[in-house]
């Protein structure tokens, strides 16, 4: 677990250390999640990460583009520890 601090910060340490998992909130200053989303998915390094986006928000045209994007799931606020767990587990599988 790492936070960058920003989103812009995150891009290069993601790089340097290519992680098995991202999640990201969707609500950020400078860059958002859907930008953040675009640029990990435009490197070639990170296109293949699997992305987890958290948001305050259901709306239909910010699942639909994150879904264009090719986030792996969607958690909306607020979520249990075993609402995060279950998103993890449609990523990779039954977690022991």
């Amino acid at each position: 677990v790492r936070d960058e601090g920003s989103a812009e910060a995150a891009l290069p340490a993601l790089r340097a250390d290519v992680p098995h998992l991202i999640v990201s909130d969707l609500n950020m200053p400078g860059m958002d999640g859907l930008q953040f989303l675009a640029a990990v998915r435009a490197d070639p390094k990170l296109a293949n990460v699997p992305f987890i986006m958290l948001t305050g928000s259901a709306e239909r045209e910010i699942v639909q583009k994150a879904a264009a994007l090719k986030v792996n799931n969607y958690v909306v606020k607020p979520f249990t520890q075993a609402t995060l767990r279950q998103k993890i587990e449609a990523v990779f599988g039954a977690l022991n």
